[in-house]
């Protein structure tokens, strides 16, 4: 229930782009990075702005690996 709640309030608050990027900003993908761009340069050493399709990919699947 208070997980809806706050999901509420955030859609009130921010667009979904917004709240997107808030949590590629702040999510944990393991090799002590936190964010996507962290882990572009932790596992390419480049920023994500600068990905190959199959880089940003793999992050992806990081980010389905580590939600189980």
């Amino acid at each position: 229930m208070q997980e809806a709640l706050l999901a509420l309030w955030l859609e009130r608050r921010y667009s979904k782009e917004q709240i997107l990027g808030i949590y590629l900003n702040r999510v944990y993908l393991g090799g002590g990075a936190w964010g996507v761009d962290a882990a572009s340069q932790r596992y390419f050493g480049k920023p994500a702005t600068q990905l190959t399709l199959y880089e940003a990919a793999a992050i992806a699947g990081l980010l389905r690996a580590r939600r189980g």
